[in-house]
């Protein structure tokens, strides 16, 4: 299966790195084909400007690029860190400009009515993991509602969502589970072979 895999994190050390890196590595020999973007390093531009949202298309090649890879690719897979609640800008932007209307849905229906929303993504398999200090139960449960039922699910992504909590505060070994967390997701949703 081709698999595009997002990172959007500035540091370079950063435990979301970690992860994106042997979630490539564990994909890779399993057979799946793993488009690695880190957002940060290739300089995702968030901005959509008004003449891109009037033309319905972006001429930006990078985003242009990241449209055909997730039009033809059976799996998403995401990194990030929680930053006030939500994925960071270049994230965010990512969002706007690439699942937009034509590539992650499309509005159906006459011109001067309500139109109806139609995913486009029916069938992909998406999973995100998301890096927080954050203890709290109801940032978690905000975090995979943004991803499961506002973005991905609302594309027609089959989408799961891990958030790993209380990073500063988190006891000793609480990395080397998160580390074996994601070996088990991942073979779930992305099995060799698929």
């Amino acid at each position: 299966m081709e698999i595009i895999l997002l990172l959007c994190s500035p540091r370079e050390r950063s435990f979301n790195r970690s992860l994106a890196l042997r979630a490539s590595e564990l994909l890779s020999s399993a057979g799946h084909a793993v488009r690695f973007h880190d957002l940060c390093a290739e300089g995702f531009d968030p901005v959509m400007d008004e003449s891109e949202l009037a033309r319905g298309f972006s001429l930006n090649p990078l985003v242009q690029t990241h449209c055909a890879q997730l039009g033809s690719a059976g799996g998403l897979l995401v990194f990030h860190p929680d930053w006030w609640g939500g994925p960071p800008a270049q994230l965010k932007g990512w969002i706007d400009r690439v699942l937009r209307q034509g590539v992650g849905y499309d509005l159906e229906g006459a011109d001067h009515v309500e139109k109806e929303w139609r995913p486009l993504l029916g069938g992909k398999k998406a999973l995100v993991f998301v890096t927080t200090d954050s203890p709290d139960p109801g940032d978690a449960s905000r975090l995979e509602l943004f991803w499961s039922r506002q973005v991905l699910g609302k594309c027609g992504m089959i989408c799961g969502c891990e958030v790993l909590m209380d990073m500063r505060g988190g006891r000793a070994g609480q990395r080397v589970e998160w580390m074996a967390s994601l070996e088990r997701r991942l073979a779930e949703t992305f099995p060799a072979g698929a």
